[in-house]
């Protein structure tokens, strides 16, 4: 599990972490036991998923879909998650 953030940005795959669209800020992350941590932000729109039927995915922008795990009210959200050892198993050092 990374210790920040700034810990998953990876200069082969050019992957930048995702920072706040509007602030220029970066996301709040805080990294728990094991494999699970915890992802925050500031909202100022209600997400679109969270409108609509929450057991129907909505279509929308280049990914496809919206996942309604990350569905959200315009105010400070956190969302906690645990890493699934299955999809993404853990590589030893």
């Amino acid at each position: 599990m990374p210790g920040t953030m700034a810990d998953l940005k990876d200069e082969i795959s050019g992957f930048i972490p995702p920072t706040d669209p509007e602030t220029g800020n970066g996301y709040i992350y805080t990294k728990k036991t094991g494999t699970s941590f915890e992802l925050c932000a500031t909202f100022k729109t209600v997400d679109i998923a969270s409108s609509s039927s929450p057991t129907k995915p909505v279509m929308t922008g280049q990914y496809g879909y919206i996942n309604e795990v990350w569905q959200h009210q315009a105010e400070y959200t956190c969302f906690s998650r645990t890493i699934d050892k299955d999809l993404y198993p853990i590589r030893i050092k």
